[in-house]
């Protein structure tokens, strides 16, 4: 019995040792791709709506904080070229959003009125091993159920993020023409 015992604790050593490797491998670049929906017409702004699209084979992340998504727009402004940028809130405050591979995220970008064209930068990591189990606790509600064993458990996992890449957009019109 003892014997039986012995390989039977070994064998789940040894698939929990392969998972943790498995998780905890290093993740590939991003790949991503950026499309314009939409715009919004407001008072003192044109609100483009865009999508974040994951196109590789990882997940990928970007940062929201209080004050929004992060993010950075060249735009020429009534003949004039400007820069403009948005998000970094208090780093306390900042948390990723996961892309998981073959899905999208909807990004809300501010322009001043009179924008003839612009382009957006995002700038995005491969999501290494902490993040996606950190996600997926936090998804399935196991984070908040049992939160002092998770908040452990998920030390065991390395922050193994890729360096941060910037995925830009392609140069958009701002139709004065059309619907906003």
């Amino acid at each position: 019995m003892s014997k039986r015992l012995f390989i039977v604790a070994g064998s789940v050593l040894l698939i929990l040792g392969a998972m943790y490797l498995w998780v905890s491998r290093a993740p590939a670049l991003p790949l991503a791709s950026i499309q314009l929906v939409g715009y919004e017409s407001r008072q003192d702004s044109v609100v483009a709506t865009l999508v974040l699209s994951n196109t590789g084979a990882s997940a990928l992340h970007y940062w929201d904080s209080s004050q929004g998504v992060c993010y950075e727009v060249l735009a020429q402004v009534r003949g004039r070229e400007t820069n403009l940028s948005s998000g970094g809130g208090p780093s306390s405050m900042a948390g990723p959003i996961v892309v998981w591979p073959s899905r999208s995220a909807r990004i809300h970008v501010a322009l001043p009125v009179g924008t003839e064209t612009w382009r957006c930068t995002v700038p995005v990591q491969a999501t290494g091993a902490r993040v996606r189990v950190f996600t997926h606790l936090g998804d399935s509600g196991i984070w908040n159920r049992t939160f002092p064993v998770s908040q452990w458990f998920i030390r065991l996992f390395p922050l193994n993020d890729s360096a941060e890449m910037d995925i830009r957009s392609e140069t958009f019109i701002v139709s004065t023409n059309g619907v906003l």
